[in-house]
């Protein structure tokens, strides 16, 4: 038998893990840093979860493979990469397989300042989209003053008109 030392050990990179908060666990099968639907910086996971997270959980067989892997898009603000090896990949999500903090992670470290790093995140979002509908009305205005007109300014009157119209003094009324 040979003696174990470290530069007798080969080690082989191997699937790496996901922890999530209540100790449960999934086999990382792929991963890549994305953004999702809404614009959030989010990590995809494809997922072999553990036989205790199936059954705990009471997971079913995802179609149409029949197997448990699932993909799920997770925020970054709530993960952690423990380990980067690809020997030994960890990470750690600070929720439970179904969102939810625990108490013990609350007691850990403060999420609800993750939470409202994400909700600033979205503000600054919603403001650069507000400010890019604005500099394309500025440019359009710039450009082609009509279009925006038709785009921006008739809309608003033709909707505005029969409102003007019951403001306007009755011209029958005042003999005029």
């Amino acid at each position: 038998m040979v003696e174990k030392k470290p530069e007798n050990i080969m080690r082989n990179p191997k699937f790496g893990f996901l922890l999530y908060a209540d100790a449960y666990a999934a086999m990382v099968l792929e991963s890549k840093p994305t953004v999702d639907q809404e614009g959030k910086d989010v990590i995809e996971f494809e997922l072999s979860p553990t036989d205790e997270l199936i059954k705990d959980y009471n997971l079913k067989p995802i179609p149409p493979r029949e197997d448990y892997v699932y993909k799920v898009q997770l925020p970054v603000e709530f993960l952690l990469q423990l380990n980067p090896s690809p020997h030994f990949t960890r990470w750690f999500y600070l929720k439970t397989y179904n969102g939810a903090i625990p108490p013990q992670i609350r007691k850990l470290l403060q999420t609800e300042l993750l939470q409202e790093v994400m909700d600033l995140k979205e503000a600054i979002r919603r403001k650069d989209m507000e400010i890019d509908v604005a500099n394309e009305n500025l440019e359009l205005m710039r450009t082609n003053l009509p279009a925006y007109m038709k785009k921006n300014v008739f809309e608003i009157m033709k909707e505005a008109a029969p409102i003007f119209e019951k403001l306007m003094p009755d011209k029958k009324k005042d003999g005029n």
